[in-house]
């Protein structure tokens, strides 16, 4: 490259016309320079420059740049293990992911499935949503509120009808103790054992049920 044309590519790069700034290509040391301070002051080499007014532009050498090798893939980093998820905090230092919470539905539930053997409805998307609404509802039981941790959370479709596209989908997912499953699902089982609160929700959830049901008649 010409003197005149690193001159003019630099000119070009600073959005200084070529009237304010004549061709003068020069080489001061970088530190004198005025752009990219944070980097140019480090260094004594001369680089290419050139002078407007009473500044120097200069070219920034490729020797200043710091190449750092790229670490490759930690393959134990993953969102799926608690050992993953760790590696990853300590890798990025950033909020921890938190758990998709798939271990607390059984195993023999997710193999039924994946074979086709638990009904049109129980397809993949149902296993993945919902571990998404047992996060949503923080490992409590939208009826009674108790912690769903020591037995197998049971997920309940609030509008069962609607097309499986949909049905499966997390905002119509929400996770129950089999108990208060069977209190919502069973619209003729006394409830009179449950507390006033968790009566309400109850006959909440089974008035969608049947307007659902009517609905989509």
């Amino acid at each position: 490259m010409s003197e005149e044309t690193a001159a003019s590519t630099a000119r070009e790069r600073a959005g200084i016309s070529s009237s304010d700034c004549p061709l003068q290509f020069l080489s001061p040391l970088a530190s004198t320079t005025q752009n990219i301070p944070r980097v140019h002051q480090k260094y004594k080499q001369k680089i290419p420059s050139i002078k407007y007014r009473d500044i120097y532009v200069g070219f920034t050498a490729l020797t200043f740049c710091k190449w750092e090798k790229t670490p490759p893939k930690n393959q134990a980093e993953t969102p799926y293990t608690e050992i993953g998820r760790e590696i990853n905090f300590e890798r990025t230092k950033k909020r921890k992911i938190q758990a998709r919470l798939d271990e607390m539905y059984s195993d023999k539930s997710a193999r039924a499935i994946s074979y086709g053997k638990w009904g049109k409805l129980n397809n993949f998307e149902f296993i993945m949503n919902r571990a998404y609404a047992l996060n949503r509802d923080k490992l409590k039981c939208r009826v009674c509120g108790g912690w769903l941790i020591a037995s197998t959370p049971w997920a309940h479709r609030v509008n069962p009808y609607l097309p499986l596209n949909q049905v499966n989908r997390v905002n119509n997912l929400v996770s129950l103790h089999k108990k208060c499953f069977y209190a919502v699902n069973n619209l003729d089982q006394d409830i009179s054992e449950f507390d006033v609160k968790a009566q309400k929700k109850i006959k909440s959830l089974r008035e969608k049920l049947v307007f659902s049901h009517t609905r989509n008649k």
